[in-house]
């Protein structure tokens, strides 16, 4: 299997530290954790891939 950034970010979501959650992808599927997969990951997060959806503004919207 082949590191997944969607994934990796998921464990980001929880653990909240882009080491343990590349280390912990990388445990799931059975490879050996390098700091390649951790640059990747923070790249990924850094550059705004990921858009985290902001509850609060949705919430205001349906209330508005």
């Amino acid at each position: 299997m082949e590191f997944n950034l969607d994934k990796a970010y998921n464990y980001y979501i929880d653990l909240k530290n882009i080491s343990e959650a590349a280390r912990q992808h990388c445990a799931d599927l059975g490879i050996s954790y390098s700091e390649k997969y951790r640059h990747r990951l923070s790249r990924a997060i850094n550059s705004g891939s990921f858009q985290e959806s902001n509850q609060e503004e949705y919430v205001e919207d349906v209330y508005d």
